[in-house]
């Protein structure tokens, strides 16, 4: 099938914005291993199907990492060439940590290229020291920002994460809304971590909080794109080998086809700005072309 060229990068012909599907009506999978989705209804199709491995899968499965002998650990304090993160911002990472994070990025797309598997809220604590709130395998948890800068290093010592923020140019009052999702991020410290990446089920992955902060932030209405995703190899029907083992060994279908979100995603969103990077994340070729994330329904 050729691919369906969009009215716009955000909006389809009817002036509606594309990939916003009903979080609503999502079942939680039973032992029956009836399709993941319920009846979740689809019918709204984006212009393609998105190539998406959720990232915080990752977080599941990912060997304990010792910060005790990382160069960084002293050093990443979050300020680096006169950067320092703002409450709100987004930081974006490039995990090197097994076969689902390289799962994750052969089939997602990150700014410009980059190669990104997890992602985290900024915020600060009782003493405003710079913190994280991100979902990982013990749940939503906030995590000191120096800890979180030293756990994926490029060649030179330096976090391997892209800092992103509200686009005020797009976002009206951008920075009260990020203040907003902090405020809500901060309720749900302790939520469980959804290793069934299905929305609206009271648990959450690590791209999955930050979209749904950031709806609450904004009064309901999503900010982040919701898009069907696939766990498929590039090219073929058959899954990724990593995530079929992943998810037989929850005892669980593939949940193809759901909406879901990834942070490759996130950072490639309009409504963000990538402010800062703290050091070189992996990049794929240009010859992925100009939009390797959205690939036609085959």
């Amino acid at each position: 099938m050729p691919p369906v060229r969009p009215a716009s990068d955000d909006h389809d012909a009817g002036g509606r914005r594309k990939g916003i599907l009903p979080a609503k009506g999502l079942q939680v999978l039973n032992r029956q291993r009836e399709h993941p989705c319920g009846r979740a209804d689809l019918s709204a199709k984006p212009v393609g199907r998105l190539r998406l491995v959720q990232a915080v899968a990752l977080a599941g499965l990912l060997p304990a990492i010792s910060l005790t002998n990382i160069a960084c650990h002293r050093t990443c304090t979050g300020r680096t060439a006169g950067f320092t993160p703002q409450p709100g911002d987004l930081l974006f990472q490039d995990l090197d940590a097994g076969p689902l994070c390289d799962a994750i990025e052969q089939v997602t797309l990150g700014h410009d290229g980059a190669n990104l598997s997890h992602v985290g809220l900024v915020a600060r604590d009782a003493r405003r020291a710079g913190v994280v709130i991100e979902a990982v395998s013990a749940g939503v948890v906030v995590t000191p920002l120096e800890v979180f800068l030293a756990r994926s290093l490029d060649p030179q010592g330096r976090p391997k994460v892209l800092a992103g923020r509200l686009n005020p140019a797009v976002v009206a009052n951008g920075r009260r809304l990020a203040l907003r999702a902090v405020e809500h991020a901060r309720t749900l410290e302790g939520a469980r971590y959804d290793r069934h990446f299905l929305v609206d089920n009271d648990s959450y992955y690590c791209s999955e909080l930050i979209y749904e902060v950031f709806r609450r932030a904004n009064e309901g209405r999503p900010l982040f794109d919701l898009r069907p995703m696939t766990f498929r190899e590039p090219g073929s029907e058959e899954p990724l080998a990593a995530w079929t083992v992943y998810f037989a060994g929850l005892g669980v279908a593939i949940p193809e086809g759901c909406p879901g979100i990834n942070p490759g995603g996130i950072s490639r969103s309009p409504v963000l700005t990538i402010v800062h990077e703290y050091g070189a994340v992996t990049r794929k070729p240009a010859s992925c072309g100009s939009d390797p994330m959205v690939r036609q329904q085959q």
